[in-house]
């Protein structure tokens, strides 16, 4: 068997008794059961490097303000230390609620993001990159910017992150892939490994995978707006005050 999603406290505790655990994936934390999940470093470290090559030094990162109870992964603390190691700042912005947005249609998410973005961001940002949780705000965000005249990428740089929407954005969004089809087929292999007896149950349940991340370059980043060129102050010649 295999368990997608997070499992709650019960259903782990009914499991573990269980003969042949269920393979998790997304693994959810501290838990006997053997599980499948993505190793979000290496995806945005090459996000990072790829907009720091582009000429960006001003990142933002946007998450959720839920992800302590969506029990995610801090992926900001990844990008802060990418950002430091390659002399970037960064501001973390934390805005909505994944749980409240993720079960909507598609087209319902990107507008729930992008009215949260109205109640949250300053316009114009101050950030040239922007770096998000999910695809869907990433989207949001675009759209935010859409609104208030500003251009995607030529203004401001946008990555998402899981890749399910990224192809068919308009520009096409540069993502971090989550590797859904490489996290699957790890699910199956522990699956059939514990069908097949290879695997031991004891065994399984102190097995995690970790897939890493892959980053996934398109459209939606670009070179980083130029600064504004100061004026320069002009004096006429051959006069003389008196």
């Amino acid at each position: 068997m295999i368990a997608l999603g997070y499992l709650s406290p019960a259903a782990v505790k009914a499991w573990e008794t269980a003969p042949v655990p269920p393979v998790v994936m997304p693994f959810s934390g501290a838990v006997a059961l053997p599980g499948v999940d993505l190793d979000p470093e290496p995806g945005l470290v090459d996000a990072v490097h790829h907009l720091v090559s582009l000429g960006h030094r001003r990142f933002a990162w946007l998450e959720p303000d839920d992800l302590d109870q969506a029990g995610g992964t801090d992926r900001a603390s990844l990008v802060a230390e990418a950002c430091k190691e390659q002399g970037a700042t960064l501001e973390v912005v934390r805005a909505g609620k994944t749980r409240k947005l993720s079960w909507l249609p598609v087209d319902e998410q990107i507008a729930g993001w992008s009215k949260t973005m109205s109640g949250t961001l300053e316009s114009p940002l101050r950030a040239t990159a922007v770096l998000c949780w999910n695809d869907a705000m990433a989207l949001g965000l675009c759209a935010w910017l859409r609104e208030r005249g500003g251009r995607v990428p030529e203004d401001v740089s946008v990555v998402g992150f899981d890749d399910w929407l990224a192809a068919a954005a308009l520009p096409p969004l540069t993502t971090v892939s989550f590797e859904f089809r490489r996290i699957g087929a790890e699910a199956a292999r522990l699956a059939m490994q514990l069908a097949e007896g290879t695997l031991s149950a004891a065994e399984a349940r102190k097995t995690v995978v970790y897939v890493p991340s892959r980053f996934v370059a398109r459209k939606s980043t670009g070179p980083a707006p130029e600064a504004p060129t100061a004026r320069k102050r002009t004096t006429k010649q051959g006069g003389s005050k008196s």
